[in-house]
């Protein structure tokens, strides 16, 4: 592989593509008595993340958008995200903007999740195949992205990372077309000491003027359904900052080489071309391979005292 698809690969790593968190992630959060003590007006939090800041606030998506952190929930803008990432053995490819959770994921109660925000500025996204998104073309992009996954476990295995499999669509590709989002959601198996786990990387796709906002939601899967009327609400307190918005668009803007179904492929988009898959919709383009799972169990082990949650 050589160093632009290197870098490729890890840039789309944590965030886009086929962001897998595997079932457990209860399991991988301390006790927080295993803790060293925490600063007293943050009680139960890890000193080492105090870079996230609590609501409610006003949190900045790098220069293109803004969204409202409620109260209960934590942020941290590029650079306490570049070290979440760090600490929790992600990858940092340099797009990324931005994390929020709930308290919940720094005080090792076991009840976490969060959200991963970038920015992929590939410009204006046309919207024009959102009337291909029917089940016909839900199954063929499946198994794109199918094809896909099992390309990058050949680079997954050279790393010496856990190999993935796509079980199927948690949620199939719908588009708003007044609020300009995309949302799509695919559940993943991997073998993990032994045992089988399974993963659901739900993403979340807000088209703006200049490129596309993307928003990660990694979780417990058996937490998902309760977890996923919140994100919807902490999705609509995203605002594009002023001349950054899709209806924005003026004649000269760069546009996408690709539309909604391209930013559903992934990593999956360079196999499908090669066979013919999805060549009705897509443009060639050239892309990294997506690696399909974030490892974070091993680094909220060492944040929490590596001691299974107390219930």
């Amino acid at each position: 592989m050589d160093a632009e698809r290197r870098r490729a690969f890890a840039a789309r790593a944590v965030a886009a593509g086929l962001m897998l968190m595997l079932m457990g992630l209860s399991g991988w959060m301390g006790s927080p008595g295993a803790m060293a003590q925490a600063p007293k007006e943050q009680p139960g939090r890890p000193p080492v993340l105090d870079f996230f800041k609590d609501g409610p606030m006003k949190g900045d998506l790098g220069t293109v958008a803004q969204i409202d952190v409620p109260k209960g929930f934590v942020f941290t803008g590029v650079e306490g995200t570049r070290k979440f990432l760090e600490l929790t053995e992600n990858p940092v490819g340099g797009k990324e903007l931005a994390v929020l959770a709930p308290e919940s994921l720094l005080d090792g109660s076991g009840n976490g999740w969060f959200i991963v925000f970038d920015f992929d500025p590939i410009g204006y996204v046309p919207d024009k195949d959102s009337k291909d998104l029917n089940a016909e073309t839900a199954a063929t992009i499946l198994e794109a992205i199918r094809k896909g996954t099992q390309a990058s476990n050949e680079e997954r295995k050279r790393r010496g990372w856990t190999t993935v499999e796509i079980v199927g669509w948690e949620r199939p590709p719908f588009y708003d077309p007044a609020t300009h989002n995309l949302v799509w959601a695919i559940r993943s198996s991997a073998m993990e000491n032994g045992k089988v786990g399974f993963g659901v990387n739900y993403n979340t796709r807000i088209l703006g003027r200049r490129g596309v906002l993307e928003a990660n939601l990694v979780v417990d899967p058996n937490k998902l359904q309760s977890v996923i009327p919140t994100l919807d609400k902490l999705v609509k307190g995203i605002t594009f900052k002023k001349g950054e918005s899709y209806g924005e668009m003026r004649a000269g803007d760069k546009i996408a080489e690709y539309g909604l179904i391209g930013l559903i492929t992934g990593g999956g988009i360079a196999v499908a071309l090669k066979t013919g898959i999805l060549t009705k919709f897509l443009k060639p383009i050239l892309i990294g391979i997506v690696a399909a799972v974030a490892a974070v169990g091993k680094a909220f082990k060492s944040l929490f005292g590596g001691r299974s949650a107390q219930k």
